[in-house]
């Protein structure tokens, strides 16, 4: 019968041993030492000048003094002296140090908190959902400075997004689903979903394909809803020059106009240039309509002057996809102009 056990080393009492407890009493100090493992550090080089009785140290490569030539054996001083333990493969210790949870792992000692094939937190997780939290809230902080969450995939056909459930049914999911485009869409069944926003990933425009629902009386996806599409000009123009709607070319078609409208008002401020009559016309995908212009009679005195036009009575109807601009139809050298074209969607 060997003398020690297989798998921890402790000594065993042999038949007709003389001074048995001597052996009982080896065997219940390496017990002490190794259940519920606690090492005041890992690593250690040098020992304590006072060790507490039972005092446990995980020594690193290279000890010195009492501990020389044990490295990465356990350290238990047990009152007179330092009785040293080789750790095994698997083996957990608490840091006290560090207060760190550590795995004996390939002849070194290691963080145990690490990779994880699946990790439930209040609940259970399986093959899809790796990473289950149960909570009232999760908290995601900075560490100093700010904070990212990256959600990642793996292609442009693929899908990273954020789903919003109702007793898990799908009811929301904003993100990038099968394109590259953001997306925010919705469901009543979990089954069927409603783009409501899309931005575009190549130029950051923003479609609505569902419309946009308004407070007005009238039935359009904006209901009735008044938008204000405001241009500038700061530099002298001649007849057939565009106002600038923000695009970056002045002479070219400002917005286009999501949805079915009606042109109800224009209105032109100039601040600066030459006395005299300046007007512009509306135009549509550049095809101007005089019926629909608008005129400053300006006194060339620096002020703010203003004309407005308003169209309300027999507004000029305009499709979706069409694209809006004030086109120049005179000027007697007007200089620092602003116009306003006021829209109302059916």
């Amino acid at each position: 019968m060997p003398d020690t056990t297989a798998r921890l080393g402790l000594p065993v009492i042999m038949p007709s041993q003389a001074q048995k407890h001597v052996t009982h009493n080896e065997a219940l100090v390496l017990l002490d030492g190794i259940t519920q493992l606690v090492v005041s550090a890992h690593g250690a080089a040098t020992p304590p000048a006072l060790p507490a009785e039972g005092e446990i140290y995980a020594l690193g490569p290279a000890p010195t003094g009492d501990w020389a030539g044990q490295a990465g054996m356990l350290a238990q001083w047990v009152g007179t002296y330092w009785h040293f333990i080789a750790p095994q493969e698997g083996w957990l210790a608490w840091d006290i140090e560090t207060t760190a949870l550590l795995v004996h792992r390939g002849g070194d000692w290691q963080s145990a908190v690490g990779s994880f094939a699946e990790l439930g937190i209040g609940t259970a997780a399986d093959d899809l959902n790796r990473f289950a939290v149960s909570s009232d809230a999760s908290l995601l902080t900075h560490a100093g400075g700010g904070h990212q969450l990256k959600v990642n995939k793996a292609g442009i056909s693929d899908t990273n997004s954020l789903l919003f459930q109702t007793n898990w049914s799908g009811r929301a999911e904003m993100g990038c689903a099968g394109n590259d485009d953001f997306s925010v869409k919705v469901s009543a069944d979990g089954t069927t979903f409603h783009d409501g926003l899309v931005v575009d990933a190549a130029s950051g425009a923003v479609r609505f394909p569902n419309g946009i629902a308004g407070t007005g009386s009238a039935a359009g996806p904006m209901g009735g809803q008044v938008v204000a599409f405001v241009a500038e000009r700061n530099s002298t123009v001649s007849a057939g020059m565009n106002m600038s709607f923000g695009n970056g070319a002045t002479d070219t078609a400002g917005p286009v106009v999501p949805f079915d409208a009606r042109v109800v008002a224009t209105t032109l401020s100039i601040r600066s240039g030459s006395g005299g009559l300046t007007s512009f016309d509306l135009a549509l995908d550049d095809v101007t309509d005089p019926a629909f212009r608008v005129s400053l009679n300006y006194s060339g005195s620096g002020d703010v002057e203003t004309a407005v036009a308003d169209f309300s009575a027999a507004p000029r109807v305009i499709p979706a996809g069409t694209a809006l601009s004030l086109v120049c139809s005179g000027t007697q050298g007007a200089s620092k102009l602003v116009g306003t074209i006021y829209v109302m969607f059916d």
